[in-house]
């Protein structure tokens, strides 16, 4: 899908999802797909994937989307606002790539994509970015321990906790709740801007 959609040019795709009415004469299509998929037969892969084609295509066409005068559609851009302040406030609670799509009303591979282009960041690292820095404050701010800072920020594993602090702020989070803050958070023990790229709305 994701394939045919790109396809279709950039100025397009800003405006997914789409949605239309009287998409009913298209019934045949699906059935025929749904016969594709549900008996394969010699060139099934390619026939179904004609038909997914021509639909999305056909679907476009009806939502005004080949029509130059047609203004920009911000739906895309809003569902990916939507996403990324959904992350921002359940961060520290379980998070997956399909929960964040689900909010934006995409697919996980489209949705990953257009998040990297979104927020300058993958979204596995937007994630880690912001759970890191609330763990950073949390030891810098209050009398947590490690382990309980770990948990608090969201992440599952004491390990990986570790492992990601070290990488992101150059000393281990035991130093920094020993020494207390030393530093701005988003600078290394070095000194050094370490800021990874994000886009808070």
């Amino acid at each position: 899908m994701e394939r045919h959609l790109s396809a279709l040019g950039g100025p397009v795709i800003d405006g997914f999802p789409w949605q239309t009415v009287g998409f009913l004469d298209a019934e045949p299509d699906f059935r025929r797909l749904q016969a594709e998929l549900e008996e394969p037969r010699l060139g099934s892969a390619r026939v179904s994937d004609a038909i997914v084609a021509c639909l999305v295509v056909e679907l476009a066409r009806r939502c005004g989307l080949d029509d130059p005068q047609r203004p920009p559609q911000p739906a895309a851009e809003e569902g990916l606002r939507a996403a990324v302040h959904y992350v921002d406030r359940h961060f520290r609670e379980p998070l997956t790539l399909a929960d964040a799509a689900a909010r934006a009303h995409l697919s996980p591979n489209y949705f990953s994509e257009r998040f990297r282009v979104y927020t300058g960041a993958s979204f596995q690292l937007y994630l880690q970015e912001r759970r890191l820095r609330f763990a950073r404050s949390l030891l810098a701010s209050t009398g947590l321990t490690v382990s309980e800072v770990c948990h608090a920020a969201g992440f599952n594993s004491l390990s990986h906790f570790g492992r990601a602090f070290r990488r992101r702020y150059g000393e281990p989070p035991s130093r920094l709740r020993r020494d207390g803050s030393r530093g701005a958070p988003g600078t290394s023990r070095e000194g050094h801007d370490v800021t990874v790229p994000t886009r808070i709305h």
